[in-house]
């Protein structure tokens, strides 16, 4: 039937072109003047690249497209294995790598005060220095450094350990400082300098409205069996969820512990806050927030996608990253 329709046009078509002719002869044999324009024949399949030209670049494209996506993954498989890898993930500069300390008691994980003159050492003194030196910078600026400054790591990474010793270090330097242990899943801050303790009074009563900062933090002379030793002016002190049973969230989203913290800011030298792993705690991004500014922790042999994850997730809060420290 299709056929049959085709030849149908064509004839018509062609009688068309017949009469087109006749006329076109006898305008011609009138001396009219007027002129008559044959238009150009359209092909019969519209112009463009051929479907087999079409496929063959879509197919280019997809491929080039799936290249790109597995070389971007690629990028986050893996370990780190490098003190320099992390840094283009976090968009900061490595400020020292140490020796990462394995979990146990208090005593092992406080080289800064079990071996003091153990090289190892030097690098929770380095961090303590920098900080300083950074502060004096600012102030000589005649701008506001920054006195709050958060710990974070995407895991555990003995991040509360490297927070205690880099407080320890800084008091060391004469300087008052307080340890803040924001890990409410953990307490691990807690159980590091206050071993066997539990502190009653703390963030949590802060929170409600009730508490004396005062009572709330605790002034530490010792360490467990462990004398700190600090020398004049030289101070550290311990803040602790304490006793109460509100959810984490909620503290930290309260403006009474947020003015309770500027204020501790103006007091002290230098408030070191141990934040909860920023990858999977959801209330790691209020307590960061609390913060002039962050310290991030990696270590060795963690996974490059951790890394990545950690770095997207500070990368999205307004409080900057001041520097990182690798833990080997």
């Amino acid at each position: 039937m299709l056929t049959a329709e085709r030849d149908v046009i064509v004839a018509e078509r062609a009688a068309l072109i017949a009469q087109r002719d006749a006329l076109l002869i006898s305008i011609e044999d009138d001396n009219s003047g007027v002129a008559l324009v044959s238009p150009a024949e359209l092909p019969e399949e519209p112009a463009g690249p051929s479907p087999a030209l079409i496929a063959t670049a879509i197919g280019v494209l997809g491929f080039a497209l799936g290249l790109a996506i597995a070389y971007g993954r690629s990028l986050r498989q893996g370990k780190i294995h490098d003190r320099s890898e992390p840094a283009k993930f976090l968009s900061a500069p490595l400020i020292v790598d140490v020796p990462k300390v394995s979990r146990g008691d208090a005593a092992a994980q406080l080289p800064i005060l079990v071996d003091p003159d153990a090289r190892s050492v030097e690098g929770y003194r380095f961090v303590a220095s920098a900080v300083s030196a950074q502060q004096k910078r600012v102030l000589s600026a005649g701008e506001q450094p920054a006195r709050v400054i958060a710990v974070a790591s995407a895991n555990g990474s003995s991040r509360a350990a490297l927070t205690a010793n880099v407080a320890i270090a800084f008091a060391q330097e004469g300087h008052r400082v307080l340890a803040v242990d924001a890990d409410f899943q953990d307490q691990e801050l807690t159980s590091l300098l206050r071993p066997g303790e539990s502190p009653e009074s703390g963030i949590a009563a802060i929170a409600d409205g009730g508490a004396d900062v005062k009572k709330a933090v605790n002034k530490l002379s010792q360490v467990g069996d462990l004398e700190l030793a600090l020398p004049a002016g030289g101070d550290l002190h311990l803040l602790s969820r304490g006793a109460g049973s509100a959810s984490a969230h909620y503290i930290f989203s309260q403006p009474s512990v947020a003015e309770t913290l500027d204020r501790l800011g103006d007091e002290y030298d230098l408030v070191l806050i141990d934040s909860p792993p920023v990858n999977t705690v959801a209330y790691a991004e209020p307590v960061i927030e609390l913060a002039d500014g962050v310290l991030a922790t990696t270590t060795e042999g963690e996974a490059v996608a951790d890394v990545a994850e950690l770095g997207d997730r500070l990368g999205s809060s307004p409080v900057p990253v001041v520097g990182y420290v690798y833990l080997r």
